[in-house]
């Protein structure tokens, strides 16, 4: 049980209509042209919620900004962070 505040003898409490605050931590390659491949999920708050598996496919269908001056894949991991 949350308490979110407590007013005088009150006490507001959340129960399950907060939502959760989750994250996962996402591991990619980056081509010189700026593409996204190959994402893996490394880690994430809430096993099974399905979150994890967003954040791959969210991050998967994003694009950086091209650096031609390498032609090998760069590895880059971030953080997506969301509520349930």
């Amino acid at each position: 049980m949350k308490f979110l505040a407590v007013l005088g003898a009150f006490a507001v409490v959340a129960c399950a209509a907060l939502p959760e605050e989750v994250s996962a931590v996402v591991e990619c390659d980056a081509a010189p042209d700026g593409t996204v491949a190959n994402c893996i999920l490394i880690s994430e708050t809430h096993p099974g919620s399905g979150f994890g598996g967003q954040a791959v496919e969210t991050v998967s269908r994003g694009k950086l900004r091209p650096f031609d001056n390498q032609k090998d894949l760069r590895k880059f991991r971030t953080t997506v962070r969301g509520r349930l």
